[in-house]
């Protein structure tokens, strides 16, 4: 989840794709824009909103989030790969985008 003034900063999502890139495990990225369409069920139940003024993010803002992620991720996977750790690396980084309007996946592997 991206959600402006608290997660979209560069050094956080560079963190990010870099925290990745250790994880054996991940195969898809999946980047959701933070949206306000439960601050109705809070008034409602007369909650004070956690992110009360916190505007959605647009699409272009989310797409721009996910490239850097993915830039640190390939980064760091291609440095563990040149220091001799590329055994679970396959033949390397690949990326396929794929979306459905809402958000997007980006695809890391082939596998």
């Amino acid at each position: 989840m991206v959600v402006p003034g608290w997660t979209d900063d560069e050094e956080s999502l560079t963190a990010l794709g870099r925290f990745m890139a250790e994880l054996k495990s991940v195969k898809a990225l999946d980047v959701l824009p933070y949206h306000t369409l439960g601050v109705h069920k809070y008034q409602a139940m007369n909650i004070k909103y956690p992110l009360e003024g916190v505007e959605a993010l647009e699409q272009k803002d989310a797409e721009h989030a996910r490239s850097v992620i993915l830039q640190a991720f390939r980064e760091n996977r291609q440095k563990n790969a040149s220091q001799g750790e590329s055994r679970w690396l396959g033949t390397g980084v690949r990326g396929k985008s794929l979306s459905n309007g809402r958000h997007q996946r980006t695809v890391l592997f082939d596998l």
